[in-house]
């Protein structure tokens, strides 16, 4: 398999101009290969703990241009809306829900529509075996580097107040 890098690099001076915002995390990402099986024992569907620790601080928020402005990252924001539907499989399996009208349906149904949103807006291609126990590869951005860049830009911004992104310049 090819080796490919994605770059997408936002020059700080020009960003947030007249109300622009960046269209894609700043940062140069490698391709990474994940073995998609059917197997995988790492995220039972009752170990919060286990989803949980796919996120990182403040679920993958991160701060950026000069003034520091939040934004949600797909990839986290899809992450969340999983678990957030992980979750409420679960309690309703386990019969922990008194009563399922009350349920706000509001952010269920959010999270289905932006999950499938997200899944053709990247359109994986792979092809996978009939076979449900078998092993397919498919390319991927490295995800490890992003969250090695979310982490870092918690940390640059962590002890920044948030009003501080909305503050007029100078």
């Amino acid at each position: 398999m090819q080796d490919y890098r994605f770059s997408s690099v936002i020059d700080v001076s020009l960003a947030f101009v007249g109300g622009s915002m960046p269209q894609e995390l700043p940062g140069t990402y490698n391709v990474a290969t994940m073995e998609i099986k059917d197997t995988d024992i790492h995220y039972p569907l009752n170990d919060n703990d286990a989803w949980k620790s796919m996120l990182p601080p403040k679920e993958g928020y991160v701060r950026l241009g000069p003034k520091g402005k939040p934004f949600a990252l797909s990839m986290y924001h899809q992450l969340h809306c999983l678990n957030a539907l992980r979750y409420a499989h679960v309690i309703a399996r386990l019969g922990l829900v008194a009563h399922p009208e009350d349920r706000d349906m509001y952010h269920d149904n959010h999270c289905l529509k932006y999950i499938r949103q997200g899944l053709l807006c990247r359109a994986d291609i792979s092809v996978i075996p009939i076979n449900s126990s078998a092993t397919t590869q498919s390319r991927c951005w490295d995800w490890t580097e992003v969250r090695s860049f979310v982490e870092q830009n918690y940390a640059e911004w962590e002890d920044v107040p948030l009003t501080h992104a909305w503050e007029e310049p100078d």
